[in-house]
């Protein structure tokens, strides 16, 4: 099980390793990772803050504005305005 903050740690991270080394291989590795959340939360805007590994769908239904979930909502706006306010989904 993944806790849904640290995919979105990821995100960043890797975005801003392939902006600078201009390798989209990183970038890609963790869109994947996204569009996997995306599929899972099926149009919902809150969603639970565990992953199941390998597989888009949650762990539980919990969802959380503290520990666990708050960081992934807030990785959400920085990936916005990392992207030059771009990011479709």
């Amino acid at each position: 099980q993944v806790l849904l903050a640290e995919v979105g740690t990821l995100q960043l991270e890797f975005r801003y390793l392939s902006q600078h080394t201009g390798d989209p291989r990183y970038q890609e590795a963790v869109d994947k990772a996204m569009h996997s959340i995306v599929a899972a939360s099926q149009g919902r805007g809150l969603v639970p803050y565990l992953l199941e590994g390998g597989a888009p769908r949650f762990a539980n239904n919990k969802i959380s504005m503290g520990a666990m979930g708050d960081t992934y909502y807030e990785y959400l706006l920085k990936m916005y305005i990392q992207t030059g306010k771009t990011e479709e989904e």
